[in-house]
């Protein structure tokens, strides 16, 4: 090879040899540059992971201490409210218990000065010393009572109890009184036969402590004691002719030391407390207690108590479970559920084990088939709106006919279930969630509440974070089982989602193996109409229910057995 050594030529070398070098520098500039970008890359990725994880921790901080606050307020209010409560409590109580006592003093001390007293005098005295005595036994009695229920001591001896035995007791024991005031008191009893399922001792306090307040507030007139059969209750009722209580006091009555007009002097004396007793011996019972009342005219009061069903009707087939009965007639139930294949699995299950079913798609056409068609019961599910179902519930009430409502849940292959086992709803409280998971075996306290309304969320987990419960809070089911996996939950709260959702969430938890035995509760939106009784699933542990309408099918045989 030959070598030129032309100047052109030794330029052009010269030339293609430093477009050679420029072209090494650019490839290892570009080559470091894109390392460059690629370092660069990689630590922005890794400070926004770092910058999420801290502004999720933050936002955890952040609901932890708004809970942390949300509780320690509530614990302000309460103790607040304790304290009112304690002073009106004092106030009362001393007021009540002074003027049996200086009554008893003052009359005491007389019989024991004077030695000259004639016999009418002594005996007259005595009466007033044993009148307040009684009073003063009442009083403390009423303390206690209260204090028991409250620390849910009442322990209720139930057995069977004749209504009409009760009123014809409470108005033996009451009649002197009435008398004295120159009152009437009456009995109207529909049936000898309806007993009740009840503690006769906490029953007869319920008569005694109303018809009393009747008679204290009744002038002229009289008062009437009664019961009626009311479907599976029967519903006591007294009713006078006296003042009367103003619509916006009819609800505040029940509450404890609340009294009507407690500022107007000369009322008639009380602690505040017998209305309350009564209506949380009436709850325990399962029953309700309520008021009708116009100023001027009078009041009717009225409770339910459940009526008494012999065991022998129900034999044990399995622990939580009970043997279906055969009726020698199949009995009508109106199936109202708006979800077609619940519907369908709903009436083909009732009708597998003997019951005719008629179904409705809305409670309009429920209402429209019970106005002409003969129904013994009706079963409805959580999936319609409460809009419109007082034309129903009005009629059905009427028609003293028993409407059930649930959740139901059908899993392959078609398979339908009652799957909560108990309910909530807004506003929450600590007495309607506690008595729930009081029956749950939960060793560990520990709850898993999925909601997507943070609010709804907090108030949840301060509520039971004043009772040790711990917590673990999931807006999702994707959010829901990681959590789970680590945090064990040994109960789930659904929050008041719409009720397809409702369906989603029941679906993963029972298709997880990790979850699909844990007690769920279902929080709803508004309470349950006064009329609509609410069935649950027991707790079955690790052992799902032979048959997935059992609940459903004793509430039934219940109902149309009798």
């Amino acid at each position: 090879m030959v070598i030129s050594n032309k100047p052109a030529d030794r330029h052009g070398m010269a030339m293609a040899a430093l477009e050679f070098v420029f072209y090494l520098l650019t490839a290892w500039t570009a080559t470091s540059i894109a390392k460059k970008i690629s370092q660069e890359r990689s630590l922005f990725q890794l400070s926004e992971l770092t910058y999420r994880g801290l502004s999720n921790e933050l936002s955890n901080r952040a609901q932890n201490l708004q809970t942390t606050l949300d509780a320690l307020t509530l614990v302000h209010l309460k103790l607040k409210n304790i304290d009112r409560c304690r002073t009106v409590f004092l106030g009362n109580i001393a007021h009540e218990l002074r003027t049996p006592l200086s009554g008893i003093r003052a009359y005491s001390e007389i019989l024991l000065t004077y030695d000259d007293l004639d016999v009418p005098s002594q005996r007259e005295f005595l009466k007033i010393i044993n009148d307040d005595s009684v009073r003063m036994t009442m009083i403390v009695n009423d303390i206690l009572n209260s204090l028991k229920i409250e620390a849910g001591n009442l322990k209720l001896a139930l057995n069977k109890v004749r209504s009409s035995e009760l009123i014809e007791e409470c108005i033996k024991a009451m009649r002197p009184m009435a008398v004295a005031k120159g009152l009437t008191l009456e009995s109207s009893i529909t049936s000898d036969a309806i007993s009740i399922n009840a503690d006769k001792n906490q029953v007869m306090q319920v008569l005694i402590n109303l018809v009393n307040n009747a008679i204290k507030y009744t002038q002229q007139g009289g008062v009437t004691v009664g019961v009626a059969l009311k479907g599976r209750f029967a519903e006591f009722f007294v009713i006078d002719s006296g003042e009367g209580i103003f619509p916006a006091e009819q609800e505040k009555i029940f509450d404890e030391f609340y009294r009507v007009l407690d500022n107007v002097s000369n009322r008639p004396p009380g602690t505040g407390l017998g209305l309350s007793i009564c209506k949380k011996i009436v709850e325990v019972h399962e029953g309700t207690i309520g008021v009708e009342s116009s100023v001027g005219k009078g009041s009717t009061f009225r409770f339910t108590i459940p009526i008494f069903l012999n065991e022998d009707q129900f034999p044990i087939d399995e622990p939580g479970e009970r043997l279906i009965h055969q009726h020698k007639e199949a009995r009508q139930i109106l199936v109202v559920v708006r979800n077609t294949v619940k519907s369908m699995n709903l009436t083909k299950s009732l009708e597998n084990v003997g019951y005719n079913t008629v179904g409705a798609y809305s409670y309009e056409k429920a209402h429209d088939i019970l106005a002409i068609t003969p129904v013994d019961l009706i079963i409805s599910d959580l999936s319609l709106t409460i809009d419109n179902n007082e034309p129903l519930l009005s009629l059905a009430a009427s028609k003293t006919i028993p409407f059930y409502q649930s959740y139901f849940y059908v899993e392959p292959p078609g398979i339908i279930r009652q799957v909560i086992n108990g309910y909530i709803w807004s506003p929450f409280n600590r007495s309607q969630i506690l008595p729930i998971l009081e029956t749950l075996k939960m060793p560990h306290k520990k709850i898993s509440i999925i909601s997507s309304n943070m609010d709804e969320s907090r108030m949840l987990q301060a509520i039971l974070s004043l009772e040790n419960y711990k917590t673990e809070l999931s807006i999702n089911n994707e959010e829901l089982f990681p959590i789970c996996r680590s945090f064990l939950p040994e109960a789930i709260i659904i929050g008041t989602f719409e009720i397809d959702q409702v369906d989603e969430i029941v679906k993963e938890i029972k298709s997880n193996s990790k979850v699909a035995n844990v007690p769920l509760i279902l929080a709803l939106k508004v309470p349950p109409p006064r009329y609509i009784k609410l069935t649950t699933a027991p707790v079955q542990g690790d052992r799902s229910l032979l048959f997935g309408l059992s609940p459903l099918v004793q509430k039934i045989e219940g109902e149309l057995i009798k």
